[in-house]
């Protein structure tokens, strides 16, 4: 006998098995008189329809063998044959969708029946009016928990046997293979007279469609890895126990977590171990599901379903977005749970750590840290990346600076030699060396930034040129810069690091009045270094819940750690402000978010700015812990005069009668209030077609010191004094 070549040639003979048990059932009401053919069958109830029930002795609407006609005798036969035929090409059939279910969700016979009974209404809509015309109710076009009992149960008692078959935890209903419900205008709630439907993605797997549940596309993917173990650029105890660690994923369902800063590689490893076990790799991001914990449980049920369908190994990426609260954990355990005894490779991805093992201690955890390379294997891999691009004018001094200035994974710093070499080729054609500008900018499109929810990113637009300042405050933010850049040497050449276990980072107070430079400053050594320089929105950051201000603050750490960048906390004593005595709950919270700052910045091995207009507000432990703490002066008449001059591109026409000396002397401006008025006369020369003038830029003085509340004063503009009271 030939096998079933294709799913749905079984779907089809498993429907004409169907259509017997149909026309057995609608034999055996008219045997009963339970059958009405008038248009209003199920609308209302008769008496001979109360009669025969009250004498059917609580057969559940099954005869009894010695009441069955002939008719139902020559179905039922037929049933058993056509039953025996298909099983006899399912023992020679490969590949058959339905036994693939049956096989991974240990599905009994009759499971299999009812699924197909479920099926077939979404294939065929005359089932529709078959189901309504075996239920004696034409308002019943799904089939119900009692007609799929009646149709496929021998008797009364097979029919309270197979009740079970659809409780919570049977795995029609746990896999949701299968959905129970009851119509909206119903007021039916027994149990057996709930409606079955079968779930949309089984349907679509029955009959050989490809692409994964509709309701986990916005947040998963598979994939289908060619990775292999030397591809991985991790540490070689990573490399050494990976193989071992990937077999016992496969045979004992071990769970891999993997532990790491974003960027370390944990994707890459998951993709290598399917490589290894022959596997496609469904992928989930957890940050991108919904937050609702019970829709989270159900679509983590349903991602174990979707990689048991693809025979795929599972990835949750992010997972420390459920693992690090104690009281989220459970919200996995769908994915956890294997009591229906399928294991497939599970491996978690966090960035921060997490024990599973106490909640679950019937499964075996084996954790794996996937760390960031450190300095001289971020050097050796720069090194090997240029070498294999042929063509750079870096010195081993560059190649050093780019390997401490970007905390990158190898594969990271790999591509973003490729991705440089592609842009220089780019622009018009060039075949030049790469240079340390064009590698510095690949790499920092490497970064992954998702710090748009909390911060702002700074357009680097000045240089040192630009920046007027007393000597010593200039010398020092040199200083820092010099700090960022032989970081390596100090730290790993030279053993600081071992010699520090805290404080690795690069942190920096500015203080000083409104106006006098400090953002500036910031966005210099930002452009000095060649990082991205974020400014914290503290209105994102700050919440009036408890708690909630920490794990904000934590994943603006967090992030900007994987992605390089440079903080700048802005008006930063709103958020570090002193401790103060604890005298009610909200005082002591508060002090807890003064304190878990403290040890975050001590923590973070990047560069923090904290800028401020009131330097005495801030905690007395954080100025402590600030390695660089640089005062922005007021300017005095020679730093304005020196302001007012730089203030101008070159390209800006200028009268010749500009007293530059005049406007630093006479008006005790900051920065920030020269830069308006300079902008506010630029529009005025232009609006009359002419260059800037001295009587310009008087009036653009005067109606900035009007918004700044104070009053134009004749001693301040002497002999244009006139000039202002008339125009500004």
């Amino acid at each position: 006998m030939n096998g079933f070549v294709t799913g749905i040639e079984h779907l089809i003979a498993e429907m004409r098995l169907l259509d017997l048990y149909l026309q057995r059932q609608v034999a055996r009401l008219r045997a009963s008189h339970l059958f009405h053919e008038d248009d209003m069958r199920g609308l209302y109830i008769t008496d001979e329809q109360v009669n025969v029930l009250l004498a059917s002795q609580a057969e559940g609407g099954i005869l009894s063998a010695e009441q069955e006609p002939d008719e139902v005798e020559t179905l039922t036969a037929a049933i058993v044959h056509a039953r025996q035929e298909i099983d006899a090409r399912l023992q020679v059939s490969q590949h058959v969708p339905l036994m693939r279910l049956a096989q991974l969700f240990a599905l009994t016979p009759f499971e299999c029946q009812v699924l197909v009974l479920s099926v077939a209404v979404e294939l065929d809509l005359r089932y529709e009016t078959l189901y309504a015309y075996a239920q004696n109710d034409v308002t019943k076009k799904q089939p119900s928990i009692d007609l799929a009992l009646k149709l496929l149960c021998a008797n009364f008692a097979d029919y309270v046997t197979h009740l079970e078959s659809f409780a919570p935890d049977a795995p029609l209903v746990r896999h949701q293979l299968v959905q129970l419900f009851v119509y909206a205008t119903s007021h039916e709630t027994t149990f057996p007279a709930h409606f079955l439907k079968a779930d949309q993605r089984i349907v679509d797997f029955l009959l050989e469609r490809g692409g994964i549940d509709q309701r986990l596309t916005a947040f998963a993917h598979v994939l289908m890895s060619a990775l292999q173990w030397s591809d991985l650029i991790v540490s070689e105890g990573l490399h050494a126990v990976l193989p071992q660690v990937a077999q016992l994923s496969e045979t004992d369902g071990t769970v891999i977590v993997l532990h790491g800063p974003m960027g370390a590689g944990k994707q890459s490893i998951a993709e290598a171990v399917c490589t290894a076990l022959k596997r496609p790799l469904l992928i989930a991001d957890v940050r991108q599901m919904p937050q609702n914990e019970k829709e989270q449980r159900t679509l983590f049920m349903l991602l174990r379903r979707e990689a048991l369908l693809q025979q795929a190994g599972l990835y949750l990426a992010h997972c420390e977005v459920v693992l690090a609260d104690e009281q989220t954990k459970r919200i996995v355990e769908p994915v956890i749970d294997t009591t229906d005894g399928n294991y497939l490779p599970l491996l978690l991805g966090s960035e921060v750590p997490c024990h599973l093992a106490d909640i679950w201690p019937d499964r075996q955890f084996i954790t794996l840290d996937v760390a960031l390379p450190d300095f001289p294997q971020r050097l050796h891999y720069w090194q090997e990346a240029l070498r294999a691009c042929g063509s750079c004018l870096l010195t081993d001094k560059d190649t050093a600076m780019l390997a401490s200035q970007f905390l990158l994974s190898g594969r990271q710093i790999h591509a973003a030699v490729r991705g440089a070499i592609l842009l220089k080729n780019l622009q018009e054609g060039k075949q030049d060396a790469l240079t340390n500008d064009d590698l510095a900018l690949a790499a920092r499109q490497q970064a992954h930034h998702h710090l748009s929810l909390f911060a702002q990113k700074v357009e680097l637009l000045y240089t040192w040129d630009d920046l007027v300042l007393p000597s010593r405050a200039l010398q020092q933010l040199h200083d820092i810069c010099i700090a960022v850049a032989y970081h390596h040497v100090v730290f790993t050449q030279w053993g600081f690091g071992r010699k520090f276990a805290g404080g690795k980072g690069v942190t920096a107070l500015f203080g000083g009045t409104s106006g006098t430079g400090k953002t500036m400053a910031a966005s210099i050594i930002a452009q000095e270094l060649k990082r991205d320089l974020y400014t914290i929105d503290l209105s994102n950051v700050v919440s009036k819940y408890i708690g909630e201000t920490e794990k904000n603050l934590g994943r603006i750490f967090q992030e900007a750690q994987a992605s390089n960048v440079i903080l700048f906390f802005d008006e930063a004593d709103a958020l570090f402000g002193k401790r103060s005595e604890v005298k009610d709950a909200h005082d002591r919270y508060a002090n807890i978010e003064v304190a878990y700052l403290l040890q975050r910045i001590e923590a973070y091995t990047g560069m923090v700015i904290l800028a401020t207009n009131l330097s005495k507000n801030l905690d007395d432990a954080f100025a402590r812990r600030m390695q660089h703490v640089i005062e922005f002066p007021f300017p005095d008449a020679a730093l304005r005069e020196r302001i007012w001059r730089t203030m101008f591109p070159a390209a800006t026409p200028l009268a010749h009668t500009i007293d530059f000396g005049f406007l630093g002397r006479q008006f005790e401006l900051a920065g920030g209030n020269i830069r308006n008025s300079v902008l506010a006369a630029a529009f005025l020369a232009a609006a009359e077609g002419g260059s800037i003038s001295m009587e310009h830029l008087v009036i653009a003085v005067a109606r900035e010191l009007r918004k700044m509340g104070k009053m134009p004063l004749q001693s301040n503009f002497q002999a244009y004094y006139e000039l202002v009271r008339q125009k500004s």
